[in-house]
């Protein structure tokens, strides 16, 4: 990654917090298909819990998680973490 780019995300990521800005984008998605937390948790394979806490903000799911949740809501990596005009 260009050292420019890698101070980019770098400043990106401090300047927000990542686990409650992912909570952001999936209670926007989740809200968009008209999903409860308990059918998204459902149709991505991970517990209710998980869900809660990924939605609360309290928890960042690891990389399969978050995969899984992305294929779910059919939404970029990017979309999810609201990424696309920082990086």
């Amino acid at each position: 990654m260009h050292t420019n780019k890698r101070s980019l995300v770098t400043n990106h990521l401090k300047s927000k917090d990542i686990a409650q800005r992912f909570s952001e984008r999936l209670k926007m998605a989740r809200h968009q298909r008209g999903l409860t937390l308990s059918r998204l948790a459902q149709l991505a394979g991970i517990s209710l819990a998980s869900v809660e806490y990924y939605h609360s903000g309290t928890h960042r799911p690891s990389l399969e998680l978050f995969i899984s949740l992305c294929l779910t809501l059919e939404i970029s990596p990017n979309e999810l973490l609201d990424w696309d005009d920082h990086v």
